[in-house]
């Protein structure tokens, strides 16, 4: 016994990475976010891909959508051979730009090497059937969430410093979310009336009891339990840093929609 990945997603779910990758995803072609499927499926046409063949190709989880999927993403580990050679970040202006002149590493945002480490946690917790990586990976997860939250407050601050948002003790993040969005984004409010931050919501409880305030007398996890927490990780958390980018109209990197089309996890 253990657990096991499908093999295929559906052609519905294939057509739909395409298109989040054409209309999303951080590529050169900057693909307007409005772009009827049409209009996309013409211009791969137009650049001699087929699109029904695309599809068919996209429902294997080891197909990469061509021109549109930027695989360099917003992680790097650098080597520094050369003296005097700097990487750096750009950001908006007046806002912080990470830098290194050396061997190390290197991300666009705290919030993404959180998330690329939750992705890297939950195929553990598959390869390996493990509850623990499972716990950390919601705990990553969480903390990707948290990050994109702050960092959108810091640019925020940054370019607006006659009205700073403040961070008294013990705001939520639900708080954060409902306050400052709408500030952010000038009058927009973030919809949590959608399934994802009802699931959100559940795996908050998961990740508290098990990863924050263990209780100290073991547990029990059947694999049918860990393959549906695993699944419902994509539809919370991996679903909701979508839409965070969305509701800021920001393109993001490939991983965040591949994440949200990661093919179901169920128990052998």
């Amino acid at each position: 016994m253990g657990l096991a990945e499908a093999t295929q997603i559906s052609p519905t779910k294939a057509r739909a990475l395409i298109l989040d990758m054409a209309r999303y995803g951080d590529n050169s072609h900057r693909i307007p976010h409005t772009a009827s499927e049409q209009d996309i499926a013409a211009w791969f046409e137009e650049n001699k891909y087929r699109y029904s063949e695309l599809i068919t190709r996209l429902r294997s989880p080891g197909a990469r959508v061509p021109l549109v999927e930027n695989l360099i993403g917003p992680n790097w580990n650098l080597v520094a051979s050369t003296a005097g050679v700097v990487a750096a970040t750009v950001q908006g202006p007046g806002g912080p730009s990470p830098s290194i002149s050396s061997s190390g590493s290197l991300s666009l945002s705290a919030c993404y090497p959180s998330f690329d480490a939750a992705q890297k946690s939950l195929g553990r917790a598959i390869q390996g059937n493990s509850y623990q990586d499972l716990l950390q990976a919601l705990a990553s997860g969480f903390a990707s969430l948290e990050a994109f939250v702050a960092q959108k407050a810091s640019e925020w601050n940054t370019a607006n410093a006659s009205n700073l948002l403040s961070e008294p003790r013990n705001r939520t993040f639900e708080e954060k979310v409902d306050e400052w969005f709408p500030i952010i984004s000038r009058g927009r409010q973030y919809d949590r009336s959608r399934a994802d931050w009802s699931m959100l919501q559940t795996l908050r409880k998961i990740r508290d009891k098990g990863a924050i305030h263990p209780s100290g007398v073991g547990y029990a996890v059947s694999d049918i339990e860990l393959a549906t927490i695993i699944n419902n990780y994509q539809k919370g958390i991996s679903e909701t840093l979508f839409r965070f980018h969305l509701f800021f109209e920001m393109r993001m990197p490939c991983a965040i929609i591949r994440a949200r089309y990661a093919p179901a996890v169920f128990a052998t």
